[in-house]
Protein backbone atom coordinates (compact mmCIF):
# COMPACT_ATOMS: atom_id res chain seq x y z
CA UNK A 1 0.00 0.00 0.00
CA UNK A 2 1.21 3.61 -0.96
CA UNK A 3 2.29 6.47 1.69
CA UNK A 4 -1.09 8.08 0.02
CA UNK A 5 -3.32 5.39 0.89
CA UNK A 6 -1.90 4.83 4.50
CA UNK A 7 -2.42 8.28 5.10
CA UNK A 8 -6.26 8.53 4.04
CA UNK A 9 -6.89 5.21 6.20
CA UNK A 10 -5.39 6.86 9.07
CA UNK A 11 -7.24 9.95 8.79
CA UNK A 12 -9.82 8.01 8.46
CA UNK A 13 -9.53 5.91 11.78
CA UNK A 14 -8.83 9.16 13.77
CA UNK A 15 -12.01 10.96 12.27
CA UNK A 16 -14.01 7.78 13.74
CA UNK A 17 -12.60 8.01 16.89
CA UNK A 18 -12.91 11.29 17.35
CA UNK A 19 -16.99 10.67 16.20
CA UNK A 20 -17.24 8.00 19.10
CA UNK A 21 -16.13 10.81 21.59
CA UNK A 22 -18.26 13.12 20.39
CA UNK A 23 -20.96 10.32 20.94
CA UNK A 24 -19.81 9.32 24.28
CA UNK A 25 -19.86 12.90 25.28
CA UNK A 26 -23.42 13.74 23.62
CA UNK A 27 -24.86 11.06 25.84
CA UNK A 28 -23.05 11.11 29.04
CA UNK A 29 -24.27 15.09 29.11
CA UNK A 30 -27.81 13.97 28.11
CA UNK A 31 -27.81 11.45 31.01
CA UNK A 32 -26.52 14.39 33.27
CA UNK A 33 -29.01 16.58 32.67
CA UNK A 34 -32.08 13.67 32.66
CA UNK A 35 -30.88 12.68 35.95
CA UNK A 36 -30.89 16.30 37.07
CA UNK A 37 -34.21 17.18 35.76
CA UNK A 38 -35.74 13.81 37.16
CA UNK A 39 -33.66 14.77 40.61
CA UNK A 40 -35.50 18.29 40.48
CA UNK A 41 -39.00 16.28 40.12
CA UNK A 42 -38.91 13.52 42.80
CA UNK A 43 -41.88 13.09 45.00
CA UNK A 44 -41.73 11.96 48.16
CA UNK A 45 -44.78 9.59 49.29
CA UNK A 46 -46.02 9.41 52.61
CA UNK A 47 -48.71 6.24 53.20
CA UNK A 48 -50.51 6.86 56.52
CA UNK A 49 -51.23 5.97 59.51
CA UNK A 50 -47.26 6.33 60.60
CA UNK A 51 -47.32 2.93 62.00
CA UNK A 52 -47.33 1.35 58.49
CA UNK A 53 -45.13 3.73 56.32
CA UNK A 54 -42.20 1.59 56.80
CA UNK A 55 -43.70 -1.47 56.20
CA UNK A 56 -45.96 -0.29 53.02
CA UNK A 57 -45.06 -1.09 49.58
CA UNK A 58 -45.25 1.28 46.71
CA UNK A 59 -45.66 0.61 43.05
CA UNK A 60 -46.15 2.69 39.96
CA UNK A 61 -49.84 1.51 38.24
CA UNK A 62 -49.78 4.04 35.49
CA UNK A 63 -46.89 5.99 33.76
CA UNK A 64 -43.49 6.24 33.28
CA UNK A 65 -42.41 6.99 36.26
CA UNK A 66 -40.18 4.85 39.24
CA UNK A 67 -40.31 4.24 43.17
CA UNK A 68 -37.20 4.57 44.64
CA UNK A 69 -37.13 4.59 48.23
CA UNK A 70 -40.55 5.91 49.15
CA UNK A 71 -39.64 8.53 46.26
CA UNK A 72 -41.43 8.86 43.00
CA UNK A 73 -39.24 9.37 39.69
CA UNK A 74 -41.86 10.11 36.72
CA UNK A 75 -40.50 11.07 32.92
CA UNK A 76 -44.70 11.63 32.12
CA UNK A 77 -46.63 13.97 32.66
CA UNK A 78 -48.46 12.33 35.84
CA UNK A 79 -48.27 9.11 37.20
CA UNK A 80 -50.74 6.95 39.33
CA UNK A 81 -49.37 4.81 42.17
CA UNK A 82 -50.86 2.57 44.12
CA UNK A 83 -49.71 1.84 48.06
CA UNK A 84 -50.67 -1.07 50.40
CA UNK A 85 -49.86 -2.65 53.75
CA UNK A 86 -50.76 -5.80 55.47
CA UNK A 87 -54.37 -5.23 57.20
CA UNK A 88 -55.04 -2.22 55.25
CA UNK A 89 -56.90 -1.92 52.01
CA UNK A 90 -55.10 -0.58 48.92
CA UNK A 91 -55.18 2.94 47.90
CA UNK A 92 -54.60 3.78 44.59
CA UNK A 93 -53.94 8.11 44.06
CA UNK A 94 -52.81 9.87 40.74
CA UNK A 95 -50.13 12.29 41.21
CA UNK A 96 -50.26 15.42 38.25
CA UNK A 97 -47.13 17.66 37.64
CA UNK A 98 -48.49 19.98 39.49
CA UNK A 99 -47.36 18.32 42.19
CA UNK A 100 -43.94 16.69 41.74
CA UNK A 101 -41.55 17.66 44.31
CA UNK A 102 -44.24 18.08 46.70
CA UNK A 103 -44.57 15.69 49.81
CA UNK A 104 -47.91 13.09 48.73
CA UNK A 105 -49.49 11.48 51.23
CA UNK A 106 -51.76 8.58 50.48
CA UNK A 107 -53.85 7.24 53.59
CA UNK A 108 -54.84 3.63 53.72
CA UNK A 109 -58.14 2.47 55.31
CA UNK A 110 -57.97 -0.90 57.78
CA UNK A 111 -59.18 -4.03 57.17
CA UNK A 112 -61.83 -5.62 59.56
CA UNK A 113 -61.05 -8.13 61.16
CA UNK A 114 -62.83 -11.69 60.66
CA UNK A 115 -64.33 -13.57 63.26
CA UNK A 116 -65.19 -16.90 62.83
CA UNK A 117 -67.06 -18.90 66.03
CA UNK A 118 -68.33 -21.85 65.93
CA UNK A 119 -69.88 -24.34 68.45
CA UNK A 120 -70.39 -28.61 67.85
CA UNK A 121 -74.23 -27.76 68.42
CA UNK A 122 -76.71 -28.60 65.68
CA UNK A 123 -80.17 -27.03 66.95
CA UNK A 124 -79.53 -23.09 65.97
CA UNK A 125 -79.89 -22.20 69.57
CA UNK A 126 -76.72 -20.87 70.37
CA UNK A 127 -77.22 -16.90 71.25
CA UNK A 128 -73.85 -14.48 70.22
CA UNK A 129 -73.35 -11.60 72.69
CA UNK A 130 -70.11 -9.04 71.77
CA UNK A 131 -69.82 -6.71 74.54
CA UNK A 132 -73.18 -7.96 75.61
CA UNK A 133 -75.04 -7.11 73.33
CA UNK A 134 -77.31 -9.91 70.86
CA UNK A 135 -75.51 -9.99 67.41
CA UNK A 136 -76.97 -13.54 66.35
CA UNK A 137 -78.62 -17.20 66.95
CA UNK A 138 -77.14 -19.77 65.14
CA UNK A 139 -74.75 -22.54 65.67
CA UNK A 140 -72.03 -20.29 64.04
CA UNK A 141 -70.92 -16.77 64.48
CA UNK A 142 -69.73 -15.10 61.48
CA UNK A 143 -68.83 -11.28 61.65
CA UNK A 144 -66.61 -8.62 60.43
CA UNK A 145 -65.41 -5.98 63.19
CA UNK A 146 -62.75 -3.25 63.37
CA UNK A 147 -59.58 -3.19 65.25
CA UNK A 148 -60.12 -2.83 69.12
CA UNK A 149 -60.82 -4.99 72.43
CA UNK A 150 -64.17 -6.89 72.09
CA UNK A 151 -65.35 -9.61 75.19
CA UNK A 152 -67.56 -12.11 72.66
CA UNK A 153 -69.95 -15.18 74.36
CA UNK A 154 -71.68 -18.04 73.75
CA UNK A 155 -74.66 -18.50 75.46
CA UNK A 156 -77.27 -21.83 74.61
CA UNK A 157 -80.40 -22.71 76.69
CA UNK A 158 -78.78 -25.73 77.77
CA UNK A 159 -75.08 -25.29 78.19
CA UNK A 160 -73.24 -22.81 80.34
CA UNK A 161 -72.28 -19.51 79.06
CA UNK A 162 -68.45 -19.26 77.80
CA UNK A 163 -67.07 -15.95 77.23
CA UNK A 164 -63.72 -15.21 75.29
CA UNK A 165 -62.00 -11.58 74.87
CA UNK A 166 -60.04 -10.29 71.62
CA UNK A 167 -57.43 -7.61 71.09
CA UNK A 168 -58.49 -7.49 67.46
CA UNK A 169 -55.51 -5.73 64.95
CA UNK A 170 -56.49 -4.58 61.26
CA UNK A 171 -56.83 -8.10 58.77
CA UNK A 172 -56.86 -9.89 61.67
CA UNK A 173 -58.71 -13.77 61.01
CA UNK A 174 -59.86 -15.41 63.97
CA UNK A 175 -61.41 -18.81 63.77
CA UNK A 176 -62.26 -21.46 66.53
CA UNK A 177 -65.22 -24.10 67.54
CA UNK A 178 -65.91 -23.52 71.24
CA UNK A 179 -66.40 -26.47 73.61
CA UNK A 180 -69.54 -25.79 75.90
CA UNK A 181 -70.39 -27.57 78.80
CA UNK A 182 -74.04 -28.98 79.17
CA UNK A 183 -75.31 -27.85 83.34
CA UNK A 184 -76.46 -29.33 85.50
CA UNK A 185 -79.74 -29.76 87.07
CA UNK A 186 -82.32 -32.13 89.06
CA UNK A 187 -85.27 -32.91 88.60
CA UNK A 188 -88.17 -33.55 90.97
CA UNK A 189 -91.27 -35.60 90.64
CA UNK A 190 -94.88 -36.63 92.90
CA UNK A 191 -97.98 -37.97 92.25
CA UNK A 192 -101.35 -38.46 93.74
CA UNK A 193 -101.57 -41.53 94.48
CA UNK A 194 -98.22 -42.21 94.59
CA UNK A 195 -96.02 -45.05 93.26
CA UNK A 196 -96.81 -44.35 89.69
CA UNK A 197 -93.40 -45.36 87.72
CA UNK A 198 -91.55 -42.82 85.56
CA UNK A 199 -89.89 -43.14 82.56
CA UNK A 200 -87.37 -40.29 80.98
CA UNK A 201 -87.23 -40.79 77.18
CA UNK A 202 -88.47 -44.30 77.13
CA UNK A 203 -86.21 -45.50 80.09
CA UNK A 204 -87.60 -46.52 83.17
CA UNK A 205 -85.65 -44.58 85.89
CA UNK A 206 -88.16 -44.86 89.25
CA UNK A 207 -91.35 -44.23 91.44
CA UNK A 208 -92.78 -41.99 92.80
CA UNK A 209 -92.18 -39.04 94.61
CA UNK A 210 -88.15 -39.45 93.44
CA UNK A 211 -85.38 -37.01 92.48
CA UNK A 212 -82.97 -37.51 89.35
CA UNK A 213 -79.75 -35.72 88.22
CA UNK A 214 -80.24 -34.42 84.80
CA UNK A 215 -78.02 -32.48 82.43
CA UNK A 216 -79.46 -29.50 80.03
CA UNK A 217 -81.87 -30.61 77.27
CA UNK A 218 -85.18 -31.47 77.04
CA UNK A 219 -86.68 -34.79 77.81
CA UNK A 220 -89.92 -36.84 77.00
CA UNK A 221 -91.80 -37.78 80.46
CA UNK A 222 -94.10 -40.49 81.33
CA UNK A 223 -95.84 -41.04 84.57
CA UNK A 224 -98.28 -44.43 84.69
CA UNK A 225 -99.68 -46.67 87.24
CA UNK A 226 -102.14 -49.48 86.76
CA UNK A 227 -105.88 -48.31 86.99
CA UNK A 228 -104.85 -44.52 86.42
CA UNK A 229 -104.30 -42.58 82.71
CA UNK A 230 -100.73 -42.09 81.40
CA UNK A 231 -99.11 -39.42 82.25
CA UNK A 232 -97.13 -37.66 78.85
CA UNK A 233 -95.12 -34.45 79.53
CA UNK A 234 -91.66 -32.80 78.28
CA UNK A 235 -89.51 -30.76 80.76
CA UNK A 236 -86.32 -28.38 80.15
CA UNK A 237 -83.39 -28.11 82.11
CA UNK A 238 -81.75 -24.59 81.25
CA UNK A 239 -79.54 -22.09 82.28
CA UNK A 240 -82.78 -20.71 84.14
CA UNK A 241 -84.26 -23.48 85.39
CA UNK A 242 -82.13 -26.04 86.53
CA UNK A 243 -84.29 -27.14 89.60
CA UNK A 244 -87.44 -28.79 88.09
CA UNK A 245 -90.25 -29.65 90.32
CA UNK A 246 -93.81 -31.40 88.90
CA UNK A 247 -96.86 -32.49 91.14
CA UNK A 248 -99.40 -34.53 89.16
CA UNK A 249 -102.97 -35.69 90.25
CA UNK A 250 -103.65 -39.52 88.32
CA UNK A 251 -107.35 -39.48 87.14
CA UNK A 252 -109.29 -43.08 86.88
CA UNK A 253 -108.36 -44.86 84.11
CA UNK A 254 -110.88 -44.13 81.20
CA UNK A 255 -112.80 -46.39 78.44
CA UNK A 256 -111.93 -46.31 74.73
CA UNK A 257 -113.66 -45.99 72.01
CA UNK A 258 -111.87 -47.07 68.26
CA UNK A 259 -113.29 -44.65 65.67
CA UNK A 260 -114.19 -44.81 62.15
CA UNK A 261 -116.01 -42.45 60.29
CA UNK A 262 -116.80 -41.61 56.35
CA UNK A 263 -116.80 -39.57 54.93
CA UNK A 264 -114.11 -37.71 56.85
CA UNK A 265 -113.75 -34.10 57.73
CA UNK A 266 -117.46 -33.97 59.28
CA UNK A 267 -117.57 -33.07 63.27
CA UNK A 268 -117.84 -34.87 66.58
CA UNK A 269 -119.45 -33.97 70.05
CA UNK A 270 -119.41 -36.35 73.01
CA UNK A 271 -122.15 -35.15 75.37
CA UNK A 272 -122.54 -32.40 72.82
CA UNK A 273 -119.11 -31.01 73.77
CA UNK A 274 -116.82 -30.64 70.45
CA UNK A 275 -114.19 -33.72 70.19
CA UNK A 276 -111.51 -33.81 67.84
CA UNK A 277 -112.05 -36.75 65.33
CA UNK A 278 -108.97 -39.30 66.63
CA UNK A 279 -108.55 -42.96 65.74
CA UNK A 280 -108.85 -43.46 69.36
CA UNK A 281 -111.81 -41.22 71.89
CA UNK A 282 -111.70 -41.49 75.36
CA UNK A 283 -114.43 -41.12 77.57
CA UNK A 284 -115.59 -42.00 81.15
CA UNK A 285 -116.07 -45.12 82.42
CA UNK A 286 -119.36 -46.46 83.71
CA UNK A 287 -121.00 -43.78 82.47
CA UNK A 288 -123.42 -43.27 79.48
CA UNK A 289 -121.77 -41.39 76.56
CA UNK A 290 -123.26 -39.89 73.27
CA UNK A 291 -121.39 -40.11 69.99
CA UNK A 292 -122.75 -37.54 67.22
CA UNK A 293 -120.76 -37.43 64.11
CA UNK A 294 -122.35 -34.73 61.24
CA UNK A 295 -121.04 -33.05 58.50
CA UNK A 296 -122.77 -30.77 55.65
CA UNK A 297 -125.02 -32.45 53.39
CA UNK A 298 -125.57 -35.57 54.99
CA UNK A 299 -127.68 -36.93 57.76
CA UNK A 300 -125.87 -37.00 60.89
CA UNK A 301 -125.60 -40.00 63.05
CA UNK A 302 -125.50 -41.01 66.83
CA UNK A 303 -124.57 -43.61 68.79
CA UNK A 304 -124.52 -44.46 72.62
CA UNK A 305 -122.04 -46.51 74.87
CA UNK A 306 -121.05 -47.51 78.66
CA UNK A 307 -118.23 -48.52 79.03
CA UNK A 308 -116.18 -50.34 82.34
CA UNK A 309 -112.39 -48.76 82.96
CA UNK A 310 -110.42 -49.77 80.73
CA UNK A 311 -112.88 -51.29 78.41
CA UNK A 312 -112.60 -50.62 74.60
CA UNK A 313 -115.16 -50.52 71.86
CA UNK A 314 -114.87 -49.96 67.52
CA UNK A 315 -117.91 -47.11 66.55
CA UNK A 316 -117.98 -46.84 62.69
CA UNK A 317 -120.10 -43.84 61.62
CA UNK A 318 -121.23 -43.89 57.95
CA UNK A 319 -123.38 -40.86 57.26
CA UNK A 320 -125.71 -40.92 54.52
CA UNK A 321 -126.04 -38.22 51.87
CA UNK A 322 -129.08 -35.78 52.56
CA UNK A 323 -130.91 -34.29 49.41
CA UNK A 324 -134.32 -31.98 49.19
CA UNK A 325 -136.41 -31.17 46.32
CA UNK A 326 -135.94 -27.74 44.62
CA UNK A 327 -138.09 -25.33 42.57
CA UNK A 328 -136.82 -23.43 40.40
CA UNK A 329 -138.92 -20.87 37.93
CA UNK A 330 -138.47 -16.79 36.57
CA UNK A 331 -140.35 -14.35 35.03
CA UNK A 332 -139.74 -14.59 31.69
CA UNK A 333 -138.24 -17.66 30.89
CA UNK A 334 -134.23 -18.32 31.71
CA UNK A 335 -131.30 -20.54 31.60
CA UNK A 336 -130.28 -21.78 34.62
CA UNK A 337 -126.33 -22.88 36.04
CA UNK A 338 -125.94 -24.16 39.38
CA UNK A 339 -122.61 -23.98 40.90
CA UNK A 340 -121.14 -22.80 37.36
CA UNK A 341 -122.88 -26.02 35.56
CA UNK A 342 -126.03 -25.36 32.84
CA UNK A 343 -128.71 -27.01 34.08
CA UNK A 344 -131.42 -25.83 31.44
CA UNK A 345 -134.74 -23.46 31.11
CA UNK A 346 -137.00 -22.41 33.82
CA UNK A 347 -139.25 -24.07 35.15
CA UNK A 348 -137.43 -26.81 37.22
CA UNK A 349 -138.43 -29.49 39.17
CA UNK A 350 -134.62 -30.91 40.57
CA UNK A 351 -133.57 -32.93 43.70
CA UNK A 352 -130.21 -31.50 44.92
CA UNK A 353 -127.62 -32.21 47.87
CA UNK A 354 -128.32 -30.34 51.17
CA UNK A 355 -125.33 -28.14 50.95
CA UNK A 356 -125.30 -24.29 49.64
CA UNK A 357 -126.57 -23.68 45.95
CA UNK A 358 -125.83 -20.95 43.97
CA UNK A 359 -128.25 -20.69 41.09
CA UNK A 360 -127.95 -18.21 38.08
CA UNK A 361 -130.42 -17.17 36.17
CA UNK A 362 -129.56 -15.48 32.63
CA UNK A 363 -131.62 -13.75 29.51
CA UNK A 364 -130.41 -11.93 26.38
CA UNK A 365 -131.19 -8.28 27.36
CA UNK A 366 -132.17 -9.12 30.89
CA UNK A 367 -129.96 -8.27 34.03
CA UNK A 368 -129.33 -11.19 35.27
CA UNK A 369 -130.05 -12.75 38.51
CA UNK A 370 -128.05 -14.98 41.36
CA UNK A 371 -129.33 -16.76 44.54
CA UNK A 372 -128.20 -19.15 47.44
CA UNK A 373 -129.95 -22.21 49.21
CA UNK A 374 -129.51 -24.60 51.07
CA UNK A 375 -131.73 -27.91 50.42
CA UNK A 376 -133.25 -30.07 52.96
CA UNK A 377 -134.68 -33.07 53.08
CA UNK A 378 -137.49 -31.95 55.51
CA UNK A 379 -139.47 -29.81 52.72
CA UNK A 380 -139.44 -28.37 48.84
CA UNK A 381 -137.70 -25.59 48.53
CA UNK A 382 -138.36 -22.72 45.94
CA UNK A 383 -136.66 -19.65 43.85
CA UNK A 384 -138.51 -17.48 41.96
CA UNK A 385 -136.78 -14.44 40.49
CA UNK A 386 -139.07 -11.72 38.04
CA UNK A 387 -135.81 -10.85 35.71
CA UNK A 388 -135.46 -7.19 34.90
CA UNK A 389 -134.51 -5.27 31.37
CA UNK A 390 -131.16 -3.74 31.98
CA UNK A 391 -133.05 -0.59 31.33
CA UNK A 392 -135.35 -1.58 34.28
CA UNK A 393 -132.76 -2.53 36.22
CA UNK A 394 -130.73 0.84 36.02
CA UNK A 395 -133.97 2.60 36.85
CA UNK A 396 -134.52 0.52 39.77
CA UNK A 397 -130.84 1.34 41.03
CA UNK A 398 -130.93 5.21 40.15
CA UNK A 399 -131.26 7.16 43.91
CA UNK A 400 -134.64 8.50 44.32
CA UNK A 401 -132.81 11.79 44.46
CA UNK A 402 -129.55 13.10 44.51
CA UNK A 403 -127.46 16.69 44.79
CA UNK A 404 -125.51 17.81 41.97
CA UNK A 405 -122.20 19.39 42.60
CA UNK A 406 -123.67 22.70 42.63
CA UNK A 407 -125.50 21.65 45.35
CA UNK A 408 -129.12 21.76 43.85
CA UNK A 409 -131.37 18.58 44.71
CA UNK A 410 -132.56 16.38 41.73
CA UNK A 411 -136.34 14.42 42.64
CA UNK A 412 -136.32 11.43 39.86
CA UNK A 413 -139.68 11.00 38.17
CA UNK A 414 -140.79 7.55 37.09
CA UNK A 415 -143.17 6.08 34.99
CA UNK A 416 -146.79 6.22 35.51
CA UNK A 417 -146.11 8.97 38.68
CA UNK A 418 -148.28 11.46 38.60
CA UNK A 419 -147.87 15.35 39.03
CA UNK A 420 -150.18 18.51 39.61
CA UNK A 421 -149.37 21.13 37.22
CA UNK A 422 -151.16 24.67 37.37
CA UNK A 423 -152.33 27.26 39.63
CA UNK A 424 -155.03 27.91 41.75
CA UNK A 425 -156.68 31.19 40.84
CA UNK A 426 -155.88 32.75 44.49
CA UNK A 427 -152.28 31.66 43.73
CA UNK A 428 -150.27 35.32 43.01
CA UNK A 429 -149.37 35.48 39.79
CA UNK A 430 -151.78 32.89 38.31
CA UNK A 431 -153.03 33.49 34.64
CA UNK A 432 -156.10 33.38 33.01
CA UNK A 433 -154.99 30.68 30.97
CA UNK A 434 -154.08 28.47 33.15
CA UNK A 435 -155.86 25.99 34.77
CA UNK A 436 -154.99 22.95 36.99
CA UNK A 437 -154.61 19.59 35.64
CA UNK A 438 -153.66 16.03 36.70
CA UNK A 439 -150.38 15.03 34.76
CA UNK A 440 -149.28 10.85 34.73
CA UNK A 441 -145.74 10.55 33.61
CA UNK A 442 -144.79 8.17 30.58
CA UNK A 443 -140.72 8.08 30.91
CA UNK A 444 -138.31 8.55 33.75
CA UNK A 445 -136.20 11.96 34.80
CA UNK A 446 -134.84 14.10 37.27
CA UNK A 447 -135.98 17.55 37.88
CA UNK A 448 -134.60 20.23 39.99
CA UNK A 449 -136.47 20.39 43.33
CA UNK A 450 -136.23 24.26 43.10
CA UNK A 451 -135.10 27.12 41.02
CA UNK A 452 -131.56 27.15 39.60
CA UNK A 453 -130.28 29.91 41.39
CA UNK A 454 -127.95 32.50 40.12
CA UNK A 455 -124.89 31.29 42.54
CA UNK A 456 -125.44 27.84 41.24
CA UNK A 457 -125.34 28.79 37.45
CA UNK A 458 -122.75 31.10 37.81
CA UNK A 459 -120.64 27.51 38.53
CA UNK A 460 -121.36 26.64 35.11
CA UNK A 461 -121.04 30.22 33.54
CA UNK A 462 -119.22 32.39 35.84
CA UNK A 463 -119.45 35.12 33.30
CA UNK A 464 -123.12 35.46 34.39
CA UNK A 465 -124.46 38.19 36.86
CA UNK A 466 -128.12 38.21 35.95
Amino acid sequence: MSEFKQAIEAAKRQQRRMLLWLGLGFIVVACFVAAALIASRATPIQVLPETINQDAQINVSRGLALIIDHHLYSLSDSAEVEASAPGYQTAKQRISESSFGKVTQITLEPLPAQVVLKTSLEDNKTSWYIDKKLTAISNTLETSLERGDYSITASHPYFEPISENYALKPGDVVEKTLSMTPISGELSLSTQPAGAAVSIDGEEVGQTPMSTSLLGGRYSLQIHKAGFETISDAIDITQTAKQVSRQYRLQAERARVNLSVSPVGGTLTVNGIDTPVADVIKIEANQDAVLKYKKSGYFSQSQRVNLKQGESTDLNFELKKEMGKVVIESTPQASVTINGKAIGQTPLNLTLDALPQTIRFDLAGYRSETRTITPTAKSTSSVSVNLLTEKQARLQEAPRSYKTYAGDEMQLFTANDTIIMGAERSEAGQRANEFIRKVTINRPFYAGVHEVSNQSYAQFDKSHSG
